[in-house]
């Protein structure tokens, strides 16, 4: 799995064809099957009320294959994905709150075809971006983007979700869906989404002296109040948002990623806390603070294989000043104790504090890690691509994977002269950073800790 932006990708031209949901009462505009309803999360409900202010969000899976597929086991594709995952079988309605209805039939679909074969390549992209746009949206049934570029000797499939469906981990899991059902592979099992979703919501009660809300409550306390912002003028006035752009930067080679990672650990380090350290430590160099509040969002922590978004959030501050390598001693500390603080969800959180929070950016800024290593790997030849949505911002957000090449981050920015000059300082000082652990961490240990 990479992780690319629409911005730096365009749709290589062939037959293109869409499975559309038909439209009629058969097909979802009555809700049936078990359970009728559902409460949502404090995690969907901030995003829907983004979609319903005109901020759409969605998560789009791309997968080059190096044939042609069948168009019976493309129609086949679809019809798999929706009947083995019921989160993608239900939408959101908005009442006084929202509530998640969930259907019990797959839909069924009819092929809108363009003979595009002799596009030019930004014009099929172009609209292969307005259909998705179209497509995806949570608060109507059926509301995702299925796709294929169909062309003599290859096969481009390109799938879209509303993010309230749809996580990270979710994306690999389609994508081994799709590559078994086109490879005509038996299909590994899954377990219900909702399921998983209803059990993340029903968390117990959290009383008022549990103490990770006072974790929650020191987070938010030294941070005065403030909702986590980039530390760094990104050039976006109060209530501005801007088009968004995307940096994209490998941090660490696949030769070194091995390396890094059982050298920081003999340090003290994990994986993540030396990545969190080198941005944190990039961000000082170029004039931020010392210490740096985010948000880490965290998956389950479960083998079962499920579509649905499911994240908790991890409320840390990040150490930014000082000897990188004690540092990341430091920030593995941090990470070790904030996580627990992710385990009771964020209602109680809002509930107990949230006429105290000060927010002055609609995004949050935020730091992810992804290791796809453990999750999914293609076969050989199969080329698996994550595409972030185009829509306005405010904030810088991070996104850090590890694949079979490496480990890499996509941030996303505001489209302004400062944010770019920014973000690129900082993205060129962390490869830095890193740079030096790895060469620290290769030393023997007096060595390692006796420079700076």
């Amino acid at each position: 799995m990479k992780l690319a932006s629409l911005e730096h990708y365009s749709v290589k031209p062939g037959h293109f064809v869409q499975w559309v949901p038909e439209t009629g009462a058969a097909n979802g505009s009555a809700v049936t099957g078990a359970p009728a309803a559902m409460a949502v999360s404090e995690n969907e409900r901030f995003h829907l009320d983004s979609v319903r202010a005109g901020h759409p969000g969605w998560m789009t899976l791309v997968i080059d294959l190096p044939r042609s597929v069948p168009r019976e086991l493309l129609r086949r594709m679809v019809s798999e994905v929706m009947s083995r995952h019921d989160a993608l079988r239900s939408h959101f309605v908005a009442g006084d709150d929202y509530v998640r209805h969930h259907h019990r039939d797959v839909p069924t679909v009819v092929d809108d075809e363009i003979d595009a074969r002799h596009w030019d390549p930004q014009a099929l992209t172009d609209e292969v971006l307005r259909r998705t746009a179209s497509a995806c949206n949570p608060l109507r049934p059926g509301g995702h983007f299925f796709s294929a570029v169909c062309r003599p000797d290859s096969t481009t499939v390109i799938c879209a979700f509303d993010h309230a469906y749809v996580d990270a981990r979710s994306l690999t899991v389609i994508a081994a869906d799709i590559t078994d059902v086109l490879a005509a592979r038996p299909l590994r099992p899954v377990t219900s989404g909702l399921d998983e979703v209803r059990a993340h919501i029903r968390q117990p009660a959290v009383p008022g002296d549990d103490p990770r809300l006072a974790g929650w409550e020191r987070f938010l306390e030294q941070s005065d109040w403030q909702i986590p912002v980039f530390p760094l003028d990104l050039g976006v006035g109060p209530g501005e948002r801007k088009p968004m752009r995307t940096a994209m930067r490998t941090l660490v080679s696949a030769d070194d990623a091995p390396e890094l990672s059982a050298g920081i650990r003999r340090h003290g380090g994990r994986t993540l806390s030396a990545l969190l350290t080198a941005i944190g430590v990039a961000v000082h160099r170029s004039g931020g603070p010392e210490e740096m509040p985010t948000i880490i969002p965290a998956g389950p922590q479960t083998d079962r294989r499920f579509v649905g978004w499911v994240v908790d959030n991890i409320p840390m501050r990040v150490a930014c000043g000082g000897d990188p390598l004690e540092l990341s001693r430091i920030n593995a500390r941090r990470l070790a104790e904030a996580t627990p603080l992710a385990e009771i969800g964020l209602t109680p959180v809002y509930q107990t504090f949230g006429d105290r929070l000060r927010r002055s950016r609609d995004d949050v800024f935020m730091l992810s890690y992804v290791d796809y290593t453990r999750w999914y790997t293609p076969a050989d030849g199969v080329e698996v691509r994550q595409l972030s949505g185009d829509h306005e911002t405010d904030n810088a957000q991070w996104w850090l994977w590890r694949d079979e090449s490496g480990i890499h981050v996509r941030v996303r920015h505001p489209d302004t002269d400062q944010a770019e000059k920014i973000i690129d300082a900082v993205l060129s000082e962390t490869v830095s950073v890193i740079s030096e652990f790895v060469d620290r961490v290769s030393m023997p240990g007096s060595q390692a800790h006796g420079m700076t």
